[in-house]
């Protein structure tokens, strides 16, 4: 196992290393809560002391895991988004683009997002690189837009965003998170919004002292 395969002054951080691995597949599987510290080092062959000089605790633990997480998302956003060049792409394709892209961490990572967002308030820092992340995407997608568009840009990006929260921690339907149309159906409910863009001038529905 690690404390007697590796030499003595690399065994620290690999130990770190296959423990933030390791968590990262179990919460994609089961709650921050429902995962013990003994349950961690027992599958890696060590001891629960190892844990602790490795991390604080597990709050500690869980931030380091969606670090590791959204480290490899900001790689692949600034391959996919902010170096790809997008001058020449319309506005509708570049929300194709993010709702796919998006779907697809949500598909890949949804225990750990819904981790998250259910412990936010517990621990801020958990989210934080989610939010991050979100902001980077909505910024590049609405790059050399028209104001009018890069505005409704962001607004579509923020509603599909939302679809996805939304379908993964609470379900309701009709759409489902794994449903083979979501991002289609996501993606022909917002097209219309954004071709509107620059047709009509931003305004309330109603006058202001008007009465709904």
């Amino acid at each position: 196992m690690l404390d007697t395969v590796l030499p003595k002054q690399r065994r620290s951080r690999a130990r770190r290393e296959c423990i933030i691995d390791l968590g990262a597949r179990l919460l994609n599987e089961r709650d921050l809560e429902e995962i013990s510290v003994v349950e961690l080092t027992r599958a890696l062959g060590c001891s629960t002391g190892s844990f602790y000089t490795c991390f604080a605790d597990k709050t500690a633990f869980f931030i380091e895991v969606q670090r590791r997480v959204s480290a490899g998302l900001d790689a692949r956003i600034q391959a996919e988004f902010e170096t790809a060049d997008l001058s020449d792409m319309p506005a509708a394709k570049r929300l194709a683009l993010c709702v796919e892209f998006t779907l697809a961490y949500f598909r890949s990572h949804g225990g750990l997002i819904r981790c998250a967002l259910r412990y936010e308030h517990r621990i801020p820092d958990a989210w934080a690189p989610n939010r991050a992340s979100a902001q980077r995407i909505a910024d590049a997608v609405a790059a050399g837009l028209e104001p009018d568009t890069a505005r409704r840009i962001r607004i579509a990006v923020q509603l599909a965003f939302g679809a996805m929260v939304n379908a993964l921690m609470h379900d309701p339907g009709p759409l489902r998170l794994r449903d083979p149309s979501f991002a289609d159906e996501i993606i022909e409910a917002l097209t219309p919004y954004l071709n509107e863009a620059g047709l009509r001038p931003a305004q309330p529905f109603h006058k202001q002292g008007e009465h709904i």
